[in-house]
């Protein structure tokens, strides 16, 4: 239909410019072609749908194309590569120390309050440390502190200390931030950084061994989404 329309169109268009006397005048198109124009004119705007239903579709199109945009985009951030998983792991290494630190701490200020309201017995042993070292209360509670500690800050914004200064997070297969059970599961994955060696066997792919088993994965940000990361928390 619309070559038939074009090749009518032609043949008024040249009939105008052969019939004109006055070059001036050959791009005017004849009474017959202005009337020929307009209503095809008409009919291409008929056709076009107007309808309450089509509208709103448009609309629902361009809403859904912007709300899955932040996910595309999460997902073009690259897999973490070994070498910046291993500066993180010194990072947080450090800080696990700090922490277990500060708990042994706190840990023997609440077993001699404890001596002291005569609420346990450690007549048995030279010290308090020689107490807490013999009990497995000791090492379980200093292991839940620990879990608590990375558990936190990858539930809060996905980044420890360390990972916040290498510009890495860990979010889920969609993007997002990780439930509790991968967080737990991801921390007792890890062996205590010895996971991250899988890497180094999974070079295509750049996963951890946590990683496959908690289903996350560990990115590397931009400066600017890693400053975003920071405002948010």
């Amino acid at each position: 239909m619309i070559i038939c329309a074009f090749v009518v169109f032609y043949k008024q268009f040249d009939q105008s410019i052969s019939s004109s006397p006055n070059p001036k005048n050959a791009f005017v198109l004849s009474p017959r072609a202005n009337r020929f124009c307009l209503a095809l004119y008409f009919v291409k705007l008929r056709s076009f749908d107007f309808s309450p239903e089509y509208l709103p579709a448009m609309s629902q199109t361009s809403t859904e194309a912007q709300t899955t945009e932040p996910h595309d985009v999460q997902q073009q951030f690259p897999s973490a590569p070994f070498l910046r998983r291993f500066a993180s792991w010194i990072y947080d290494l450090l800080t696990g120390v700090a922490i277990a630190m500060l708990a042994s701490v706190a840990g023997m200020i609440v077993t001699q309050i404890l001596v002291a309201y005569e609420l346990i017995d450690i007549s048995a042993y030279e010290d308090t440390a020689a107490y807490l070292g013999d009990t497995w209360v000791y090492p379980l509670y200093l292991l839940t502190c620990l879990t608590c500690f990375f558990c936190y800050f990858w539930l809060k914004g996905g980044q420890t200390i360390g990972m916040r200064a290498w510009r890495l997070r860990v979010v889920n297969r969609q993007g997002e931030t990780i439930s509790v059970p991968q967080a737990v599961i991801r921390f007792y994955a890890s062996l205590a950084g010895l996971g991250n060696l899988w890497v180094l066997l999974d070079w295509k792919n750049k996963q951890s061994l946590q990683d496959y088993l908690a289903k996350t994965r560990t990115i590397v940000l931009t400066k600017e989404a890693n400053k975003e990361v920071y405002r948010e928390i």
